[in-house]
């Protein structure tokens, strides 16, 4: 199956409920329940939105799935929700905050003691637009310090424990 097989689907998005695919149906079409176990996913900003969307298909995998966000509270939650399923595959929740270059090494520690050492697939979903001027914790620019810097601060620091 390709993705072209979904293109009349995007033709006439309805909003909430229309019948354009989710993650997790995708997931199933490609016949991937269950197919990658043993791998590690980590995703940022999978509490809410997309990012969650993203989690649900990652969990039905089979797959370790961390999950980063803010909310530690919200967080444990959906980790704990996406877990209840019995499915193979740990589901764990990683407070980060993506402002704080300390916050994000810190969190990237974590996912790597918990994980054996290793990330096979970083999904970078967290972000923030159009939010009033204001600066990160170590004093960059918070769209540029979230959106960018956050997230290679996360890629650098799993990619480059997880090779050695």
């Amino acid at each position: 199956m390709t993705f072209t097989a979904y293109a009349k689907e995007h033709l006439r998005p309805n909003g909430p409920g229309d019948a354009r695919p989710t993650a997790l149906r995708v997931v199933r079409d490609l016949d991937l329940d269950g197919a990658l176990e043993g791998k590690v996913f980590v995703v940022t900003g999978g509490t809410s939105g997309i990012g969650y969307q993203i989690a649900r298909a990652i969990h039905a995998t089979g797959a370790d799935l961390y999950i980063t966000g803010r909310d530690s509270q919200k967080g444990e939650s959906v980790a704990a929700e996406l877990a209840e399923d019995g499915r193979p595959g740990r589901v764990s929740f990683v407070k980060t905050e993506l402002d704080s270059l300390e916050s994000v090494r810190n969190g990237a520690a974590e996912i790597l003691e918990h994980s054996g050492g290793k990330v096979n697939v970083l999904i970078n979903n967290a972000g923030i637009m159009m939010c009033p001027y204001g600066k990160t914790k170590d004093g960059f620019e918070s769209q540029f310090g979230v959106n960018h810097l956050g997230h290679f601060q996360l890629f650098l620091q799993t990619e480059i424990s997880a090779a050695f």
